[in-house]
């Protein structure tokens, strides 16, 4: 259906619904529908996460490849890993809350927060020992982590405001896209030129998404009082406690022990930089499809179903990589990265927009962020990179598939506690009719 189509179906279901409610569940600012009018298929949004998730393959993913190149060892390359997630977990929630007093101070910190890094993130080459590069990749780390959690918010509180926030997968895509069409040449560039390659790539392409992000509609609610009491209740009831502690498992699995252990892993059974940025794009191609269909299965599975997929694809994952001999075999277990990310993360970051009050978006984007990426990154990269130097990777792999079963377990707890909730409020619905009768 065409987005002209479907904006035009969101503002009649809004204004009958009006007509009965008297006021909206969230207010619907006037400046996103004029954005929307103007930019009727998201060009800008898609141009923002293609070009930023394009500049961040330069860095992230190769991080690890550079210190193995200056001779560090799997413990150390891990400890590195470790620092971008346990950044997230200290700085993003404290970045995101700051931006969330404002329009002015969300695109101040999303925009400020992306150029000062990748300016900090280029220098990088200039360091070569293991404290001073352990040093420097926390100060630039701390600086780089609010940027996609505020740029998702923004996301978010457009859709809402015009198509609807089961569209956030199809825009999101578009970075995918730009991450598997940049990462084999990124690969390819860096066993060409060297590690220069990854500095000029980074600063290339972050200065056009910063352009970019200038332009993009914000929320323009500021954080109060009473949206700071009602997150607060959100947050220490048991079901999202419990879909917390699911999302920290996932980024023990997916951020800390395969994104930042498995390069080196493959390194060391012979992969070249080709093959790791070839790698980087068939999880992509996997990607862009589930994100592109995260919508339809949300609504008909709902987010317990789909987070079980998702421990599923990873047990199966992790074990594939427990019995690989030949790296170029990795690229078959790539494919299942569209069910270990793609489908969790569009669960999970609608979950929190819709489970947080909107002057919070940013926020609520953090705490995810903060957990999954931060708490569960850090702590499975240091974790797993210890047991990578005591045990080896095999070992390591294999542990973590059964880490998986433990996040399973807590959905069933999750589901049956659910239910639990679901026929007390029948019963009592049920006492208060007879009561009345």
């Amino acid at each position: 259906m065409p987005a002209l189509d479907l904006a035009t179906a969101a503002e009649e279901a809004e204004e009958a619904r009006l007509s009965t409610e008297g006021t909206p569940k969230k207010d619907s600012s006037a400046h996103f529908r004029e954005f929307h009018a103007r930019d009727p298929w998201w060009l800008l949004h898609k141009a923002v996460f293609t070009i930023y998730c394009a500049s961040i393959v330069f860095y992230l993913p190769l991080i690890g490849v550079y210190a193995r190149g200056l001779g560090m060892t799997s413990a150390q390359i891990g400890t590195i890993a470790a620092v971008p997630p346990l950044c997230e977990l200290v700085f993003t929630s404290l970045w995101t809350w700051l931006s969330d007093h404002g329009a002015a101070h969300r695109r101040g910190v999303m925009v400020g927060c992306l150029l000062l890094s990748t300016v900090l993130r280029c220098l990088t080459g200039f360091v070569t020992s293991y404290r001073g590069l352990l040093v420097w990749t926390i100060i630039t780390e701390s600086i780089a982590t609010p940027v996609m959690a505020v740029l998702d918010a923004s996301t978010f509180a457009a859709l809402d405001a015009t198509v609807g926030t089961a569209h956030y997968g199809w825009l999101r895509a578009w970075g995918a896209v730009g991450w598997g069409l940049m990462a084999p040449a990124a690969g390819a560039l860096v066993d060409r030129f060297g590690p220069s390659a990854m500095w000029i790539g980074l600063a290339s392409l972050s200065g056009p998404s910063a352009v970019l992000m200038l332009y993009l509609p914000l929320e323009t609610r500021a954080a109060d009082r009473a949206s700071m009491s009602t997150a607060w209740t959100k947050l220490l009831s048991p079901d999202v406690l419990l879909f917390l502690c699911v999302c920290f498992i996932n980024g023990v699995l997916g951020a800390g022990v395969i994104g930042g252990l498995l390069f080196p892993y493959l390194v060391e059974l012979g992969a070249s930089t080709t093959l790791l940025g070839t790698a980087l794009l068939f999880t992509c191609i996997s990607e862009v499809p589930f994100f592109f269909i995260s919508a339809r299965l949300l609504d008909t599975w709902g987010h317990t179903r789909i987070l079980a997929l998702s421990l599923l694809a990873f047990a199966a994952r992790l074990l594939y990589y427990s019995v690989l001999r030949d790296p170029w075999w990795t690229l078959p277990a790539e494919l299942l990265h569209g069910a270990t990310y793609a489908l969790a993360w569009a669960s999970a970051t609608r979950y929190a927009y819709e489970e947080f009050p909107p002057e919070l978006c940013s926020t609520a984007q953090g705490l995810l962020a903060s957990v999954q990426w931060g708490l569960g990154g850090g702590l499975g990269a240091v974790l797993g990179g210890a047991l990578y130097q005591a045990y080896g990777a095999r070992i390591l792999f294999r542990a973590s598939s059964l880490l998986a079963g433990v996040g399973l377990a807590l959905l069933l707890v999750r589901e049956r506690l659910a239910a639990a909730r679901r026929r007390a409020a029948s019963a009592a619905a049920v006492d208060r009719q007879m009561g009345s009768g």
